[in-house]
């Protein structure tokens, strides 16, 4: 048997009515309204990870580079070393400098310096260019003790600009417990050509 069926007011079935199309309406915005929505945020994540991803292979690249530019800086620093130890041309006042820097590093007294400018003569070596190195001979007069002497052609062996001895001669100069020497040096370095 069935039980009484409840009545429901007028305003009552009304307001259950309008509950139901309420219900009814916010499912299809959800599905009309809000999934879509939800697929536009789905598409945005996966834009997102992909600008994310392209960012990250910049960044990398710029890594790359900076670390490229890194190892260029320290290789144009050894082509400027090489460029110091073999200029493009005699060179004259940095071959003078340097000379008189390495004698007075020793405690010698440089008294003359005399290149051969212009009288070298060109080797068979030839540089990577096709080019070739020049010799540039110098006579050198020093003043100073064994001990100083010693000193400089030390410098000499050591500088970077390469440097050759071709002869060298002491004479007597002043007398004493630390007798000073006249010392006569002929030398020979090189250029490109």
């Amino acid at each position: 048997m069935e039980g009484p069926k409840p009545k429901f007011s007028r305003g009552t079935e009304k307001a259950i009515g309008s509950l139901g199309l309420a219900i009814l309406i916010a499912i299809g915005g959800f599905y009309f309204g809000a999934k879509p929505l939800a697929e536009k945020i789905k598409l945005k994540n996966f834009d997102i990870a992909v600008k994310e991803e392209e960012y990250n292979l910049k960044k990398q690249k710029v890594d790359n580079l900076k670390e490229f530019s890194s190892i260029l800086s320290s290789q144009k620093a050894k082509i400027d070393t090489i460029s110091q130890a073999l200029p493009s041309e005699e060179d004259i006042p940095e071959i003078l400098t340097s000379i008189n820097a390495m004698a007075a590093s020793s405690g010698l007294r440089l008294v003359s310096f005399t290149p051969a400018a212009g009288q070298g003569e060109t080797t068979a070596a030839t540089n990577t260019k096709g080019g070739s190195l020049s010799i540039l001979p110098i006579s050198l007069t020093l003043s100073g003790t064994w001990g100083q002497v010693d000193s400089f052609l030390k410098n000499v062996e050591s500088n970077i600009r390469p440097i050759q001895l071709k002869s060298i001669s002491l004479g007597a100069g002043q007398a004493g417990p630390d007798p000073v020497l006249a010392v006569s040096i002929e030398l020979e370095t090189y250029y490109q050509k």
